[in-house]
């Protein structure tokens, strides 16, 4: 499903699908194609009932291995639910809640932040030198809802404690706060690929 169709675009015409298919145990799998690489785009057709999504450009062999994906899935879904466990180093709760029906959105969402987090964080250094506190403010509003998705509370809360002091201008603070999800976002990396490359596994596993 191209985001960008004319007269009607991706995101409108998912809406409609998913309304047609409301009494239906198994909807069919919706890939969104998008240009934008950026966490929140993704989040957004994921968010409008969308399956997943594939990158432009891609090749044959992408958009072969994608379909392939999402189209065999569904059939082991159920045991999958029943045998994945979430890492104990993560919000596992929030992660059981959110994704329990839908690893693939899993398994999406952890590579779509481990693809961005080091540009979006960066950002957040960036507009701190510029002292622009309400472009900071922006983009700590922006990015923390992405930790969350993956199981990082508590980072998710020390960006709305940056967001927090950057309307209120206490440079020093926020400097502090920076330094620290600096490094405890270093120290999560390493989790986060593992975790993900689990989903992946189990994924694969369970299609074959």
């Amino acid at each position: 499903m191209d985001l960008e169709m004319p007269k009607l675009d991706g995101v409108t015409a998912t809406g409609i699908i998913r309304d047609l298919e409301k009494d239906k145990e198994n909807p069919v799998p919706i890939i969104a194609l998008t240009a934008n690489s950026f966490l929140s785009k993704k989040e957004m057709v994921l968010k409008s009932g969308m399956t997943g999504y594939l990158s432009k450009p891609f090749t044959p062999q992408q958009l072969a291995a994608t379909l392939k994906q999402y189209l065999s899935v569904r059939a082991n879904l159920a045991e999958f639910k029943e045998t994945f466990r979430f890492s104990s180093e993560l919000d596992t709760a929030f992660l059981r809640e959110t994704y329990a029906e839908d690893l693939p959105y899993a398994l999406a969402m952890f590579e779509a932040f481990l693809e961005n987090v080091n540009q979006e964080v960066g950002l957040l250094g960036a507009l701190f030198m510029e002292e622009d506190f309400a472009g900071l403010r922006g983009q700590a509003h922006k990015i923390k809802p992405t930790f969350t998705m993956v199981g990082l509370s508590g980072l998710s809360q020390l960006v709305a404690d940056i967001e927090q002091e950057a309307e209120a201008g206490h440079s020093e603070s926020i400097r502090a706060l920076l330094a620290e999800l600096d490094e405890k976002l270093h120290r999560f990396l390493p989790v986060l690929e593992k975790e993900r490359d689990r989903i992946s596994h189990s994924l694969k596993q369970n299609i074959s």
